[in-house]
């Protein structure tokens, strides 16, 4: 690193040697190498944003901002008022955005305003969209977001319950008095009672319909366009409290290939701001609805929109989760699906639990007498008991090996998420497992007592649960991708 600072006081070619340095301080010792370098003569580095050759003002713009030398934000400001070369202008603030450019917040709002109102060209238009997109980043780092509270609960909505596909009708049948209509991959309700609809809990998403929405073409301007003109704006400020603009970022569902995907998300969220006259604006990372963009078999794109703004109260208990935690929703669907099979006032045992989520749902469906929750790691038990103050319920927790479980009395059921292969637990630990499991079952069960389990090893379940003499009353798939299922044995 010495001998590039060093080249660099020397030879023409600065604005290689100074994407070299960017590179370096990446690297181990790099870092503190260039900016002890920088610190110590930081006219000389401050001199190049004057350089003649615009990439090498860039470079060394970035490179002042990544080392956050504060001592240069006056300097980058000038140079970023004074810079006629526009693909050079945004790197100037994603410099500052790395110092404390709170006084320059006024000046920075003047600058978004001059751009947000600015005539676009085909020559100007990407380089301004990239300002705007800096300029916005900064803004809202510094000021958060102005943002809208829900209020349109008896509004009249266009909702789609994303469920599992296989059983879209369990959470159909919690909905009673609203117009039900078909959907591939949920359900899909016309409702003016939200507020009924928001404590169904086995539908994964709520995604809303744009009233007199179209289909959007796949090319971006286009599709920019026909969101424009659609009733979205409307739908969000008769939904909320506050003033225009809303924040939104973009979901692409395709098959396209990443880059193509990112690409495109890119260019339509620009073209978006600019359609909308930035009544809505792209923030990706601090945002109060999602436009989620679903690619069709034409090419096409569907349009639909999921509000960060609606407080998610349903599974607002789990707090706490590891990284084999199942999701609350899924639970849930597991609970509507196995209820018939559930005793109340049962003795209940989950010997793998977690962080409590299954004992919680059933508890939440069909009252148990006791519970109990069993796992190896001290970091679930933790977190189990954590979730389990949150839902106001009580369980009994145990940090122990299933295996080694003993209790006084014999449980009437066992409830449970079965562990499976990943990580350091490899498909012989999983065959060993299901080998033990269900002889240690009967260890601590009932005679007539009843196993409702999830699996991602439904042919291990099935012949181990035979083979120990056991009956499969009922086996639901559940997910084809992933390979689970519910099974019930008795």
């Amino acid at each position: 690193m010495h001998t590039l600072i060093e080249r660099l006081y020397k030879e023409d070619n600065k604005r290689s040697l100074l994407s070299e340095l960017r590179q370096g301080i990446k690297e181990k010792d790099g870092f503190g190498i260039v900016f002890d370098r920088v610190c110590e003569d930081t006219d000389f580095f401050l001199s190049l944003l004057s350089h003649e050759d615009p990439k090498t003002r860039k470079n060394v713009a970035l490179l002042l901002g990544e080392l956050g030398i504060e001592e240069a934000l006056t300097a980058l400001w000038e140079a970023y008022e004074a810079e006629t070369q526009l693909f050079v202008k945004s790197s100037y603030l994603t410099a500052l955005s790395h110092l404390d450019y709170d006084n320059l917040l006024p000046s920075l709002h003047e600058r978004y305003t001059f751009l947000s109102s600015a005539e676009l060209t085909e020559e100007n238009r990407k380089h301004f969209e990239e300002e705007l997109r800096v300029l916005n980043d900064m803004l809202v780092a510094k000021e958060g977001i102005n943002t809208h509270i829900f209020k349109g609960y008896l509004n009249e909505h266009d909702c789609i319950l994303l469920t599992n596909r296989n059983y879209k009708e369990i959470t159909a049948n919690q909905l009673t008095e609203e117009q039900i209509l078909p959907f591939a991959s949920g359900v899909r309700v016309k409702t003016t009672n939200l507020k009924k609809v928001l404590e169904i809990r086995t539908y994964s998403e709520l995604l809303f319909v744009i009233p007199g929405m179209e289909v959007c073409p796949g090319a971006p301007d286009a599709a920019a366009k026909k969101i424009a003109a659609s009733a979205l704006v409307e739908m969000l400020k008769k939904d909320h409290k506050g003033f225009l603009p809303f924040y939104f970022r973009l979901e692409i569902k395709s098959k396209q290939p990443l880059d193509k995907k990112a690409l495109f998300a890119k260019r339509l969220s620009a073209a978006i701001e600019q359609a909308t006259n930035r009544t809505l604006i792209n923030s990706p990372h601090d945002y109060e609805f999602e436009i989620r963009m679903i690619e069709d078999k034409n090419g096409n794109f569907h349009a639909l929109v999921k509000y960060m703004t609606i407080p998610e109260v349903r599974f607002d208990y789990r707090q706490e989760h590891v990284a084999a935690s199942i999701k609350p929703s899924t639970a849930a669907l597991l609970v509507e699906l196995a209820k018939e099979y559930m005793v109340k006032d049962a003795q209940v045992l989950d010997p793998f639990c977690g962080v409590a989520t299954m004992l919680i749902e059933r508890q939440m469906v069909v009252k148990a007498n006791t519970s109990y929750g069993i796992d190896t790691s001290v970091e679930a038990i933790e977190k189990a008991k954590q979730n389990t103050l949150n839902a106001g319920q009580i369980i009994h927790f145990v940090n122990r090996n299933f295996f080694t479980f003993s209790h006084e009395y014999l449980f009437d059921e066992i409830f449970t998420n079965m562990p499976w292969a990943m990580g350091k637990i490899s498909k012989n630990d999983i065959y060993d497992l299901y080998n033990r499991f269900f002889k240690q079952a009967k260890t601590v069960m009932k005679p007539q007592g009843t196993i409702i389990l999830y699996t991602h090893d439904a042919d291990l379940a099935r012949h181990f649960g035979l083979q120990s003499g056991y009956t499969i009353k009922k086996s639901y798939p559940i997910s084809e991708k992933e390979g689970t299922a519910l099974m019930i044995f008795q």
